[in-house]
């Protein structure tokens, strides 16, 4: 809860919440919500306060990220880290500045992955 307390060397945070913040830094956005560094697991105030607003962060925020990929947090986002494997991906721009990209048997893929399984993501 202090500011630039996860600047600390000292603090290791899983790949995939590092992963999601080198991603939002990439896309140019400044604020990222991360249910495990943004709600106090052991306050049931805080807790019933987050939950209670869940409906708001989603609705008003730019994108939602799903690390669908990973067993646990340490599996990262593909993709986002130096090295990863390259992304075979049909891209248009449709209007000018305006991009759509197909995302070919993703349903598929995510009824096998353990976020399918989930109830929260």
């Amino acid at each position: 809860m202090s500011k630039g307390s996860l600047a600390d060397p000292q603090i290791i945070l899983p790949r995939t919440i590092s992963d999601a913040i080198a991603l939002v830094r990439l896309l140019g956005e400044r604020y990222i919500w991360i249910d495990s560094l943004c709600l106090i697991k052991d306050d049931n105030q805080d807790m019933t306060n987050g939950i209670q607003s869940m409906d708001i962060i989603y609705e008003m925020s730019h994108l939602t990220i799903v690390a669908a990929n990973g067993d646990n947090a340490d599996a990262g986002l593909q993709r986002v880290r130096t090295g990863s494997s390259p992304c075979n991906q049909v891209v248009e721009e449709v209007l000018p500045g305006v991009r759509l990209a197909l995302v070919q048997n993703l349903i598929p893929s995510l009824k096998k992955s353990k976020y399918y399984s989930r109830g929260w993501t």
